[in-house]
């Protein structure tokens, strides 16, 4: 875990930024994806294709990266390029080595590919872990690491 204060540690300058209406709670670090009426969501498919679409803080209205979008409040997101890297929301329970390809968990968060699901085909790995995670305390939840877009 990690003492950084912003979600996108390299490359924001080559991102494609975007805001658009929170459709429910959001996270920065999550992985979203974008509805038909232009709102964000979380990623809903486990393993799943992905736009490397991540929300990020908004320090402009004095948010930190650990305050939530409220639904239909505007998120800010970034469209990562493959190289930048960035904090992701790990969901709880995993342990994340560096050097571990991590998935769409299906629910925004981020999980280590061989965690997916039954019957779940990974469609593509999203970004490699670039800091070690270990969520598997019981009293974990969903945090914050460092990896890599893919």
């Amino acid at each position: 875990m990690t003492d950084r204060n912003t979600i996108i540690l390299q490359g924001f300058s080559m991102a494609l930024q975007c805001e658009a209406e929170a459709h429910e709670d959001l996270y920065p670090g999550m992985l979203l994806q974008e509805r038909s009426d232009g709102k964000l969501q979380k990623h809903g498919d486990e393993g799943g294709i992905a736009e490397r679409l991540i929300a990020y803080e908004d320090e402009l209205q004095g948010k930190t990266m650990e305050e939530k979008y409220d639904s239909g409040e505007r998120v800010l997101a970034a469209r990562l390029v493959p190289g930048s890297k960035a904090q992701l929301m790990i969901k709880a329970d995993e342990e994340i080595a560096i050097g571990d390809e991590l998935i769409s968990a299906g629910d925004g968060t981020f999980i280590e590919d061989t965690s997916a699901g039954t019957g779940v085909t990974v469609d593509q790995v999203v970004a490699i872990a670039v800091e070690a995670c270990d969520l598997t305390a019981t009293s974990a939840s969903n945090t914050l690491c460092a990896a890599r877009i893919l």
